[in-house]
């Protein structure tokens, strides 16, 4: 149970810091460069699955600690 809310927590720390990167890029850059613009799709789709995958495991929380009861 611990561990689990330990990946919860980790993973938490890592969508912080990517959606930090994600609004700190440049929106001329985005337009004008295609590699640019490839990778941060590709960082936007990776934070969007973690986000999901958070809001999973914090559901497993939810109901293990319900069973546990």
């Amino acid at each position: 149970m611990e561990q689990l809310k330990s990946v919860i927590e980790m993973l938490k720390k890592i969508n912080s810091k990517n959606s930090s990167v994600l609004d700190s890029c440049m929106e001329e850059k985005l337009q004008k460069d295609m590699e640019y613009e490839n990778l941060f799709q590709a960082y936007w789709s990776a934070n969007l699955r973690i986000s999901n995958v958070v809001v999973l495991l914090e559901a497993i929380d939810k109901e293990l600690a319900a069973i546990k009861i």
